[in-house]
């Protein structure tokens, strides 16, 4: 334990079923598609508003969904491995079905406490054990009996809000904060990191050639020290 909250960006892994594809908000508009699993550095105590669609698996021909992830804790992994042990956020096939249906789903992350674990073998092909609890329990509060939480998905009907500029309002994008993309889409090869940052007050749509990166926070985890932009982690996570 120990180390910085505020300002740091934490390593997320977010995954789903086969198939389904996933982007970020930036500047009033969505980052390019990419499909999971996919590695984000987002910012303790912010709120991020994602779009995942395609569920080839689903009879839900161009159906899209909205979820935010909320980080509110950060893990201390060693240094140097932060992005070799990412929070891991899975969407699951039922979560999308449900939020189809017009449903709310709140999922929480949270460590389990080391002292009491859930004795439970995860099923093949997922990455975490869930269990439901009743609609009218406040999930974050069972989860912190249960441990430590880190992160917080909503999952449901919400659609995008525009302004008559034609950009994704601040309300629907929490205001666009910043994150780094770890490009992770293919595991196998050595990636570079791109910081994502915020539009700025009454900034215009940008061009494609206007979409460059800002400057690197002054902690990215897992960054050397002699490749600046280079991640060396990359190498031997598996998917």
């Amino acid at each position: 334990m120990g180390g910085p909250v505020q300002g740091y960006y934490q390593p997320v892994l977010v995954t789903g079923p086969r198939g389904v594809n996933i982007s970020m908000t930036y500047q009033g508009e969505f980052t390019p598609l990419k499909p999971m699993p996919n590695i984000v550095g987002l910012l303790i105590g912010q709120v991020y508003r994602m779009r995942i669609t395609n569920f080839p698996v689903l009879d839900a021909q161009g159906a899209e969904l909205f979820p935010t992830l909320e980080i509110i804790d950060r893990i201390y992994a060693p240094k140097g491995k932060e992005v070799q042990n990412p929070i891991v956020v899975e969407i699951s096939l039922e979560d999308i079905k449900e939020a189809l249906r017009g449903n709310l789903v709140t999922r929480v992350i949270y460590l389990e406490d080391p002292n009491n674990p859930i004795p439970t073998v995860n099923p093949p092909n997922k990455y975490q054990s869930t269990f439901d609890i009743p609609s009218d329990a406040d999930p974050v509060a069972v989860a912190d009996t249960m441990g430590r939480p880190v992160a917080v998905l909503r999952l449901g009907g919400r659609m995008p809000i525009r302004t008559p500029e034609g950009l994704l309002s601040d309300e629907f994008q929490f205001g666009s904060p910043s994150f780094i993309d770890y490009n992770t889409s293919v595991p196998a090869t050595r990636k570079s990191t791109t910081t994502i940052a915020p539009a700025k007050p009454g900034a215009q749509k940008p061009s494609a050639q206007g979409k460059q990166p800002a400057l690197p926070p002054t902690e990215q985890p897992g960054q050397p020290d002699n490749a600046p932009g280079a991640n060396d982690g990359f190498d031997d996570i598996e998917f």
